[in-house]
């Protein structure tokens, strides 16, 4: 599944010795088609919430500013300056999106935004940011609506916490290394924390046939048994892997950065026993 035209091209190119089929929206795979009725939908989602678009509102001298991204204005005395330096010592050929000078800016938000922010997160202290993602929220909401017309259940897992903490939460990471997220357009994964907060609000305010539960990992994973099942296995696999279940239930870690959204369908999914 790819939505972008250009990589799909280029992913086509790639794999034209293969048989691929592609499709634009997830909703377009055969076993999410509406018309079908013989399944449920069993749907896990791991850290894809972080990797859709975000908005960032800031809270600065009682006013709501939206961050966004601007070109900085680069003078001419600048540009000669990098023209002679790259003549005097040439780079190899890399990604120009690297060279393309960007900065963050804040402006003020409409007064209709600014009210609904206020409404919602009264909260938030001076110099506080509330992150959003419309993106989001539609997604869940047709996961949940998609569930409801068929039946079933999901697990959605990704790092954030139950309520804002009022902090940027944007990175960048490239090779396994955080860099910054105005260079190497293209290059680099980007993500948000999820605003979970957002997430279950809008589950509860659009979708009242699916029930949303919130847990942390370290909670879901003891719920679920792991310490049960760690203590199972023979002696010499317990000390292989008691360092990842550590690290899974981690607090602070993992156990508490990540969160375990489960989706089920109302009323519960009857299952038919085989004779």
């Amino acid at each position: 599944m790819e939505s972008d035209s250009l990589l799909r091209a280029q992913q086509q190119q790639r794999l034209a010795a293969y048989s691929v089929t592609w499709h634009e929206d997830w909703q377009n795979l055969p076993h999410f088609s509406e018309n079908r009725t013989d399944a449920p939908i069993w749907l896990i989602a791991n850290e894809f919430l972080d990797a859709l678009p975000a908005d960032q509102m800031m809270r600065q001298q009682g006013q709501w500013l939206e961050r966004r991204i601007a070109l900085t204005e680069v003078t001419a005395e600048a540009e000669l300056q990098a023209e002679a330096k790259d003549i005097a010592h040439p780079a190899p050929a890399t990604n120009h999106d690297d060279l393309i000078p960007l900065r963050f800016i804040a402006i003020p938000v409409d007064s209709i935004r600014a009210q609904l922010l206020q409404r919602h997160y009264p909260d938030c202290p001076e110099g506080g940011v509330v992150e959003l993602s419309s993106s989001r929220q539609i997604w869940v909401q047709e996961v949940a609506n998609l569930l409801h017309r068929r039946g079933g259940g999901g697990l959605i897992i990704d790092y954030g916490t139950p309520r804002p903490d009022w902090l940027s939460s944007l990175q960048a990471y490239g090779h396994h290394q955080q860099v910054d997220p105005l260079r190497q357009l293209g290059t680099v994964d980007l993500s948000v924390a999820v605003n979970w907060q957002e997430v279950v609000t809008t589950l509860s305010l659009h979708v009242a046939a699916v029930t949303p539960v919130l847990t942390s990992q370290a909670d879901f994973l003891r719920q679920m048994g792991i310490l049960q099942r760690l203590a199972q296995l023979p002696p010499a696999r317990q000390q292989a892997e008691q360092a990842g279940v550590d690290r899974l239930l981690a607090d602070p870690g993992m156990g508490q950065a990540f969160q375990v959204l489960t989706l089920l369908s109302q009323p519960p999914l009857k299952l038919s026993s085989s004779a």
